[in-house]
């Protein structure tokens, strides 16, 4: 089970070199977009799909985690989802970039729970939420190990709100 509220989690094998830039197509946007609205207020988490370049990660696909369970605060993805996940990536010439999940109460940073399953992570992850100020999505992305922040982009901007990441 890969959850960010239990300690049984596995350590799964690190599968992308360290990157520092989070690059969304507009496809991957919209389904983060998507995922969020048809979450709240629990939390809606998933993968991002794409593919490594040097020191980018490009997403051109969300994919929503099935069989996962998740409340206002929390999230578990089955291993067999992952599984699941993964050949679907694998099929479409694709491979599993991120993980993301959503904050309802509208706060982006990582919480206490998420910073320690992201010490244990094979991909960086990925919040997404909104404010009551703004109708706009908020993605904010965390670099594996230590959290920091990633400079995130996208190819078309609609309705989102990026928040930069830390120079490195």
């Amino acid at each position: 089970m890969w959850s960010c509220t239990s300690r049984r989690s596995r350590r799964p094998p690190r599968l992308l070199p360290k990157a520092t830039t989070l690059h969304l197509l507009t496809s991957a946007g919209a389904a983060l977009a998507r995922a969020y609205d048809l979450a709240r207020p629990r939390e809606a988490c998933g993968f991002l799909l794409g593919e490594h370049r040097g020191r980018r990660i490009v997403a051109s696909e969300a994919v929503i985690a099935g069989a996962s369970s998740s409340d206002c605060d929390g999230f578990e993805i089955p291993d067999q989802e992952l599984r699941r996940v993964r050949a679907y990536a694998e099929d479409r010439g694709l491979r599993v970039v991120a993980l993301f999940h959503s904050h309802p109460s509208g706060d982006g940073s990582l919480s206490a729970a998420d910073l320690a399953a992201l010490r244990h992570s094979a991909w960086p992850w990925v919040i997404v939420t909104r404010t009551c100020a703004t109708p706009a999505l908020i993605v904010t992305c965390y670099a594996l190990g230590d959290g920091r922040k990633m400079a995130v982009s996208m190819d078309i901007i609609l309705s989102m709100v990026l928040v930069p990441g830390e120079s490195t």
